[in-house]
């Protein structure tokens, strides 16, 4: 009887510091959610009252169709801002791509170190991607959160599916960034 006792009481003990466990690491992630969407907020009102820098970057202006393409044209806009010491800091980058009657609309937001922390898309490629619209916050480069429409996805259980999207989306994210940092190379050299 005592045994029992005890085995209960372990397993009851166990259970409840996973439990506490899984609640600490879900109210970690909800506060790296809600920090990612409050500079979001802070970032589009900084860009829309025209706060931040711009570059942008496109490709096929004109829309003239492209041999074995159709028609395509890819605009990326980036915003930054300077520090006191003219030291270009990205916020956040948009891009759109239309290429024949497919489009992509992207979003990368970055935290103050360069990291990305939110990433949105929308597109109507349904063929290829079974969302209108995706959201995914990350935390040193790790999914936090993926929303799919209304759907929400704590990081730690996506699929090996999403995974991939996460990944792809990553990598699209750094490789812009190194664009951004080619671009204002000797920022801080201007008088």
């Amino acid at each position: 009887m005592k045994s029992s006792i005890i085995k209960i009481t372990c397993l009851y003990l166990l259970v409840t510091g996973l439990a506490a466990l899984t609640t600490n690491k879900t109210q970690a992630q909800q506060k790296e959610v809600r920090e990612a969407q409050s500079l979001y907020r802070q970032v589009k009102r900084a860009r829309e009252n025209g706060r931040l820098f711009e570059s942008i970057s496109e490709l096929n202006k004109t829309g003239l169709r492209m041999p074995l393409i159709g028609t395509y044209n890819r605009i990326e806009r980036y915003f930054y801002k300077l520090t006191v010491e003219k030291k270009p800091i990205l916020r956040t980058i948009l891009i759109k791509i239309e290429r024949n009657n497919i489009r992509y609309n992207q979003e990368f937001l970055f935290n103050l170190t360069g990291e990305p922390v939110y990433i949105f898309e929308s597109q109507n490629d349904f063929k290829k991607y079974k969302y209108r619209t995706l959201k995914i916050y990350y935390n040193k480069d790790k999914p936090v959160q993926w929303v799919k429409g209304r759907a929400v996805i704590d990081g730690r259980f996506l699929k090996k599916e999403h995974l991939v999207r996460v990944e792809e989306l990553l990598s699209k994210a750094k490789k812009y960034y190194q664009k951004y940092k080619i671009q204002v190379k000797g920022i801080d050299q201007l008088k």
